[in-house]
Parts: structure tokens; sequence; C-alpha cells
């Protein structure tokens, strides 16, 4: 329902639901504790972390504490490992510490990145 109406007006959406955007949305805003971090089409949004999205299978015992250095997307067992997806600059060192390949952006990865502290921390030194 939300697909056909959006054609013909605008549809103000509120979620954290990355797939129901997905599927009704031309165009978004991000807001971020009242201010617009993002406007724009979907792709413009994965955009934002093109070439900064990184998979790395790592230990359990590993893990904890490179998770909380990490701007993390997605955690998923693999056997006796954790693969931990996660946002990070190229010269991040905590990619120093893993051995990590870069993945395709999804939708959730931009969101969550622009919904990071980090990127808060970045537009106040800019």
């Amino acid at each position: 329902l939300l697909a056909e109406l959006g054609g013909e007006r605008v549809i103000i959406l509120s979620t954290h639901l990355i797939e129901d955007v997905q599927a009704v949305a031309d165009k978004v805003g991000v807001l971020h504790k009242g201010r617009l971090r993002f406007q724009g089409t979907i792709p413009e949004m994965l955009t934002q972390v093109e070439g900064r999205v990184w998979e790395a299978t790592v230990n359990p015992s590993d893990s904890h504490d490179l998770r909380n250095r990490l701007l993390e997307t997605g955690l998923r067992r693999d056997g006796e490992n954790v693969r931990i997806r996660f946002v990070a600059d190229a010269s991040d060192h905590c990619l120093k510490e893993v051995t990590a390949q870069r993945v395709d952006p999804t939708l959730e990865d931009a969101y969550l990145y622009l919904m990071s502290d980090k990127l808060a921390s970045e537009e106040s030194v800019g």
C-alpha cells in the first residue's frame, strides 16, 4: 500500500526498519537528535559508506574489545568464531589487528553510520 501511495504523494515514515524504507522510498532523510544527517536517494545514501564496510572473522574471546572500538553493523556466528561487519576507514588502526575483507555496503550499514556518534564527532570537527 505504501509503495502505491508513494508515487502520488510525500509520505513521512518514522522507522528504523531499513527494509521498509528501501521498499517504499525514492528519497530519504535521516534525522538524528533533531539534526538532518542525510537527505537524498537510496544510492546516494549507500555512497556514504562506499569502500568503508568490512567483515572480519575473529575468535569470540577476542571479539568483545574489538567490537567496542568499531562501528559494528552486524554480527553472526561462523563455526567456532564470530563474523563482525563494521564501518571503518582504510587507515583505521583496528584494521591492522584483524584480517578483514572489504564488502559491499548495505542500507543498514549506511543508516548505522549516519546514526553513529563517530559521525557526530566528525561533524563537530569540520
